[in-house]
């Protein structure tokens, strides 16, 4: 075996102290293969040698200042390091390189999108359309964007040019749904809904879409289906805390706005509670006739009243 051979099997073992010691006295005896930087900063990081694996690849972009491995490996560390703008400008020239190259320009695009260059990133998402237009599921990727920034009409239609190579995709059926909900086409946007929810893959998904199906019964004036799908999701995620608030919400919602003033005025209630607890004597049954919120019967229950029976109209 010869000497690159056995460092990168020492690599390859997990052995990168032993590993950075061989391809370092490749490179001091006079190797000059890009690719020996490229295993020597490896086994550098491995070993959270940031600073020494970045002078290793540069030395080997001097050698090669075109060599795509080495420059995609570069801006992978700086991005990693923090060093953003460094890393997208290496980037950049990567793709400038090898124009053709859709993984390249994929990664790109998402470096734009982690940068809130979302625009950027769809320029990129385009890019590859045009190279490959087979590659159907980056329709998703622009229009998750297109959704993020309220533009929804072009969600819509980015989704809906996908979605036909790709019909059970439960996130794209989800991401459709929700850009016809909120843009007003609440029944459409549920029957997305649904058939993200039969095609959901995890428990997480199946919860997520339950509590989307429930926002469009609500909105709807559907409450009672809503509730039920609230309910459903919190049976399979009782940690829920947006099928919590989501149910929570509705219940505010059928209680008659007034009661809630009524319930507020002190003075009104604490007149009833005088009369009340002067009318009513230890052993009376109580009928509260419209109940409502139930307060008049409390107070006859704390007045001592043996049995109480509340009626709503």
């Amino acid at each position: 075996m010869d000497q690159l051979s056995e460092a990168i099997s020492l690599l390859q073992a997990n052995q990168f102290a032993s590993a950075e010691t061989a391809f370092s006295n490749l490179l001091e005896n006079g190797e000059t293969n890009p690719q020996i930087h490229q295993h020597l900063a490896e086994s550098q990081l491995h070993q959270q040698k940031f600073p020494e694996a970045i002078d290793t690849l540069e030395a080997g972009l001097k050698i090669d200042p075109e060599k795509k491995e080495l420059l995609t490996y570069l801006s992978q560390v700086f991005w990693g390091t923090g060093q953003r703008d460094r890393a997208l400008t290496l980037h950049e020239k990567v793709v400038e390189l090898n124009p053709q190259d859709t993984q390249l320009i994929s990664n790109q695009a998402s470096m734009y999108y982690e940068l809130n260059r979302k625009d950027d990133a769809i320029r990129m998402f385009e890019r590859i359309l045009e190279a490959a237009p087979e590659a159907h599921q980056i329709h998703f990727s622009i229009g998750t964007i297109h959704l993020e920034e309220n533009r929804y009409e072009d969600a819509i239609n980015s989704f809906r040019t996908g979605l036909p190579n790709e019909p059970n995709n439960s996130y794209a059926n989800k991401q459709l749904g929700m850009a016809l909900h909120i843009s007003g086409a609440i029944k459409e946007g549920l029957e997305y809904y649904e058939i993200a929810f039969e095609h959901a893959a995890t428990e997480v998904e199946k919860v997520e879409t339950m509590v989307l199906q429930g926002n469009a019964y609500r909105d709807l004036n559907k409450t009672d289906r809503a509730k039920e799908l609230y309910e459903q999701a919190l049976e399979l995620d009782p940690a829920s805390e947006i099928a919590k608030k989501n149910l929570e919400t509705l219940a505010k919602r059928t209680i008659p706005s007034w009661h809630f003033n009524m319930l507020a005025d002190a003075s009104r209630n604490d007149a009833y509670n005088e009369a009340i607890t002067a009318a009513v004597k230890p052993g009376h049954h109580v009928l509260d006739i419209g109940t409502g919120s139930g307060l008049l019967s409390m107070m006859a229950a704390r007045a001592g009243a043996k049995k109480i029976t509340a009626v709503e109209m």
